[in-house]
């Protein structure tokens, strides 16, 4: 069994150290004296062809982190999974991960300008493409596509309103879907795009209604006057000389 006194005197011109728990882990030399390479050398189950994974450095992977590791890799194996494939597709799971969080981060923080048009159909979608303009950003989901756009002033665009199966969502907080997002019933959301970046959207084009004026001191309702405040703006011409209520 391999003990630490003997790892930490292995020189690069030694032979592979076997480890003595089990077969096919062993310490390999490096070109620094006291430093050895982890491999387990294995059968894939996948492939039935010989293969040699690496579980770090020594001593940095001490013998006990690598016997540990090496019970996880025969375990997958026992399982009819290779360990390198294994590791692999959680690596590709992470990447995945980050980039989804990589999109929401953005929204949040850049893109408080965003707006989503989420089309039914590829028809409606290159109907809005012509309607507001080319966007690189894209994706497509079970059901039809995502437009990504940016604006300058809050758009009001109500497409339903006009008898089109659309919806429009407007803000980093409205937005649904990114890509590689899964749905409940196990449909996808993929980047189809030529620009996978949000930081340089085209502006959405066209004529629409916006909500450019902004709340300050003077439009707020003082306290208590709500109901004045508001019958007055619904009716103003028989209101307009009423008491205001005493405080």
């Amino acid at each position: 069994m391999l003990r630490d006194v003997t790892a930490k005197s292995i020189k690069p011109e030694d032979k592979p150290l076997p480890d003595g728990t089990v077969a096919g882990l062993r310490l390999l030399p490096t070109k620094v004296k006291g430093r050895g390479q982890w491999k387990l050398r294995y059968v894939s189950p996948t492939t039935s062809k010989r293969r040699d994974i690496g579980f770090g450095v020594y001593p940095e992977v001490s013998i006990h982190e690598a016997r540990r590791l090496k019970t996880e890799a025969r375990q997958l194996i026992a399982s009819n999974l290779d360990p390198i494939e294994e590791r692999e597709r959680l690596k590709e799971k992470a990447k995945l991960e980050k980039n989804i969080l990589s999109f929401e981060a953005a929204a949040h923080r850049v893109h408080n300008d965003l707006i989503d048009i989420d089309d039914k159909s590829d028809e409606l979608a290159q109907l809005m493409v012509k309607r507001f303009g080319v966007t690189p950003f894209k994706v497509s989901t079970p059901k039809g596509l995502h437009l990504y756009y940016a604006y300058h002033e809050k758009p009001l665009i109500n497409l339903r309103s006009e008898g089109y199966e659309i919806d429009v969502k407007v803000g980093a907080t409205s937005y649904v879907v990114g890509p590689y997002s899964i749905r409940p019933d196990g449909g996808t959301y993929d980047f189809i795009g030529q620009n996978f970046s949000l930081n340089h959207l085209p502006v959405i084009q066209g004529n629409f209604t916006t909500l450019s004026k902004k709340i300050t001191a003077k439009s707020l309702v003082p306290e208590g006057e709500r109901n004045l405040t508001l019958t007055k703006k619904s009716c103003p011409a028989s209101v307009n000389d009423m008491p205001r209520r005493s405080r």
